[in-house]
């Protein structure tokens, strides 16, 4: 097994992110539990709460909550030995590259291309989780890869030891 020169995970840990997932989560549970802050002004003084919500409310916090917990657990992780550059992105997607198959690699600054996987015309296939700089992979079949990091300056000088 090769010594790892680079490794780097990223998460998605973006405020904004959060708070979109977390406003409608919390409209779903307040709506859950409003019985429970409800005035009971009823003749006998009981107070009934039933865990009977609408089909609909069940769908949706079900829903949320799985949303939640792919974000929770969502992760990128980039590794770089002498061989290879190895990406493991949404659970199921790992891509390697052998450093024999690129023809070269460098540190870039790119506007939003968006999170995920996504297909770019500058910059081929992205695998990104946040921010604007990557490691854009030009490959000898004429094939792009960009990778983003959060550890550009680290990065760099990898890269630039191995492609000596």
């Amino acid at each position: 097994m090769k010594k790892t020169l680079f490794y780097e995970q990223q998460r998605f840990n973006q405020w904004w992110l959060w708070a979109i997932l977390l406003v409608p989560s919390c409209i779903v549970v307040y709506n859950f539990f409003a019985p429970l802050f409800a005035d009971v002004s009823n003749s006998s003084g009981n107070f009934s709460f039933s865990m009977a919500m609408p089909r609909e409310n069940w769908i949706v916090l079900f829903i949320l909550i799985v949303v939640l917990f792919f974000f929770l657990f969502l992760q990128m992780k980039t590794n770089i030995d002498a061989d290879k550059v190895v990406v493991k992105h949404l659970y199921f997607v790992k891509k390697e590259w052998k450093w024999s198959e690129i023809k070269s690699a460098k540190i870039i600054k790119y506007g939003f291309v968006g999170y995920g996987i996504r297909l770019s015309l500058n910059h081929g296939t992205v695998y990104n989780i946040k921010g604007n700089k990557g490691l854009l992979i030009q490959l000898k079949n004429g094939k792009k890869r960009l990778i983003g990091t959060q550890k550009p300056e680290e990065l760099a000088k990898v890269i630039s030891a191995i492609l000596k």
